[in-house]
């Protein structure tokens, strides 16, 4: 029963972790950012000869950039520096080139966050919630692995969130949350390993 158990959560905290992983393009707040834009015509990526405009939104919806010029040194991949990035969030824009009297556009988004890291927000809430819900069920059932394993997520969850933050936040509040949960796991695993001992 107890071997059931611990692959279910080696499992559990595995997905977990890959759920932790995105795609977004994500700068760091107050950094110099450098954005690439892929430029393609009719197949193949634009060449020195395009011309390729800018237009970017901050998050609340006003202009940043409106219809600048982007470097195209002809690699297929037209980039603008942006003025600042002071302000956390993400960051609507839309790129247009235009090569041999042709036009296309295409649009995205961006982020800004405190880490340079789009991290998933959702990743420490599914931790604390599981880790929550085996102690739970660990005093329930007088388990003793469960309790360990329950302190095992909470220290997850507290180096989670020391590490990213809490998405666009990371900051003193979210680090000492994050030691006040890695503190709080650790009590709970001793205490749950000396009662397997004990047993």
């Amino acid at each position: 029963m107890n071997k059931k158990i611990i692959v279910i959560l080696i499992m559990g905290i595995f997905l977990l972790g890959l759920a932790s992983f995105t795609t977004a393009v994500t700068f760091k707040q107050y950094e110099i950012a450098n954005l690439k834009l892929p430029c393609s015509y009719n197949g193949t990526n634009c060449d020195s000869t395009a011309v390729c405009n800018i237009s970017i939104l901050y998050p609340n919806g006003s202009t940043m950039v409106d219809n600048k010029l982007m470097n195209n040194n002809g690699n297929g991949m037209p980039n603008y520096t942006l003025p600042n990035t002071n302000t956390l969030g993400s960051y609507d824009y839309k790129m247009s080139a235009t090569q041999a009297g042709v036009s296309d556009s295409a649009s995205g988004i961006f982020k800004i966050t405190s880490t340079g890291i789009d991290s998933n927000n959702k990743v420490p809430i599914y931790l604390l919630i599981f880790s929550v819900v085996l102690l739970i069920l660990g005093f329930w059932f007088e388990n003793p692995v469960m309790g360990f394993f329950s302190g095992i997520l909470f220290m997850l969850a507290g180096v989670y969130l020391m590490i990213y933050g809490f998405g666009d936040i990371n900051d003193l509040y979210t680090r000492g949350f994050a030691y006040i949960t890695i503190a709080l796991g650790m009590i709970i695993s001793v205490l749950a390993g000396l009662s397997m001992i004990e047993d």
